[in-house]
């Protein structure tokens, strides 16, 4: 497999501590379920919520609009723990960007994220309850596990390593040329 290239700097940098804030990352398609987020967010107002992509309005929910990649980055180092509810994707960014970091994620059990963040400790059913509530001692646990997430940001590094992306892409257009 061959995975796209991620912004450099979440290849060098280590998340240590958050800011207060729930990232989350998605585009308002079907496949993102943005249903899902709405329920959480509403269920969840004592928590502030950082949304990239596809702006809302809600109290708890802050939403930047379009920025720069700089400043996605920063928005991931700051964040407490990345919440990742997509049903389908075709790479999943957001969950590799958060685990290249160590940034905790909450994410659902799919294909997909099993192929790019491997198994996770909790899924979004363990964390997030039939009211949509999220469980803060299941997230604190995450949070504060910190072997897990080093263990996890060096399984996908390994997975996602940008030089050997860079041989398997260079070794994909030599074959292609050839042909």
């Amino acid at each position: 497999v061959i995975y796209p290239f991620l912004y450099e700097s979440f290849y060098h940098a280590r998340h240590f501590h958050g800011q207060g804030y729930v990232l989350t990352d998605y585009g308002n398609y079907p496949n993102k379920d943005p249903d899902y987020y709405l329920k959480v967010y509403k269920n969840n107002n004592d928590l502030k919520f950082l949304k990239l992509g596809f702006p809302i309005e809600m109290s708890n929910v802050y939403s930047p609009g379009l920025i720069e990649m700089s400043e996605i980055f920063y928005n991931y180092m700051n964040a407490d723990f990345l919440l990742f509810l997509s049903k389908d994707e075709g790479f999943g960014y957001p969950m590799a960007q958060a685990g290249l970091i160590g940034l905790p994620v909450v994410l659902r059990d799919n294909e997909i994220t099993r192929e790019i963040y491997g198994k996770a400790k909790y899924y979004d059913n363990d964390v997030i309850d039939s009211n949509y509530k999220i469980n803060r001692e299941i997230i604190q646990d995450l949070i504060e596990d910190e072997d897990y997430l080093l263990s996890k940001r060096k399984e996908i590094m390994e997975r996602i390593n940008p030089f050997d992306q860079i041989n398997k892409w260079s070794d994909f257009i030599d074959r292609v040329s050839n042909e």
